[in-house]
């Protein structure tokens, strides 16, 4: 994963500020959706819609 710059330096930001290290940041903020009771339902319509656009395409 390389997110650009301005994320890299937030990102580098966050895990310091809470003494871990970057790749730990990222686990925390995935699992932290993962407790989101809407996340799912978030993540669902967004692969729906997704899917969409693909069969779209495919035409």
């Amino acid at each position: 994963m390389r997110p650009p710059g301005d994320q890299t330096d937030a990102l580098e930001m966050v895990a310091q500020a809470n003494g871990v290290g970057m790749s730990q940041a990222v686990r925390g903020a995935i699992e932290s959706r993962q407790a989101d009771d809407g996340f799912e339902e978030r993540l669902t319509e967004s692969m729906a819609r997704s899917q969409r656009i693909l069969d779209r395409l495919a035409e």
